[in-house]
């Protein structure tokens, strides 16, 4: 079907805004001027040692091996989920899945991130740097909006 002068050719302005995403090669985005061409090889390969590193630098605390193995992580995430079952159960919310994955997403949107790379231990040291009521403030928001939203 022929485009009308009204309608806008989008992957003509995908291409035009960002000429660089098409030479990338971590980029997800199908190359626009060939639409059925899968990746190369070596697009392959090289998005699979991005995928790699990825894992390995932004792997969980708890999934790192103690000593050397350095990882980069937000540690809020840690500390609400230390803090989450605890706040749920003070203000008597429900606590299935779905409320849980509500509180602590809200939770993580209001605290202000802070990643920290380090070891199991700098990790570890960094989290008790953290006052508790950052982290409580944060989980009261999200269990009153939970409590005033309920999800379920």
């Amino acid at each position: 079907m022929a485009k009308t002068k009204r309608e806008l050719d989008k992957d003509l302005m995908f291409q035009k805004i960002m000429p660089a995403i098409a030479d990338n090669p971590f980029s997800t985005v199908y190359n626009a001027n060939h639409p059925g061409e899968s990746a190369t090889p070596e697009q392959k390969s090289d998005h699979d040692a991005f995928q790699n590193l990825r894992k390995k630098v932004f792997s969980s605390t708890y999934m790192c091996d103690p000593g050397t193995e350095i990882s980069v992580i937000n540690i809020m995430e840690n500390l609400v989920l230390g803090y989450l079952d605890s706040a749920m159960k003070k203000f008597n919310v429900c606590t299935c899945d779905k409320c849980k994955c509500y509180v602590a997403a809200f939770a993580l949107n209001v605290a202000e991130t802070k990643y920290v790379a380090g070891t199991q231990e700098e990790i570890r040291q960094a989290e008790l740097e953290i006052p508790q009521k950052v982290i409580t403030d944060a989980l009261i928001k999200a269990v009153i909006s939970l409590r005033s939203n309920p999800q379920h």
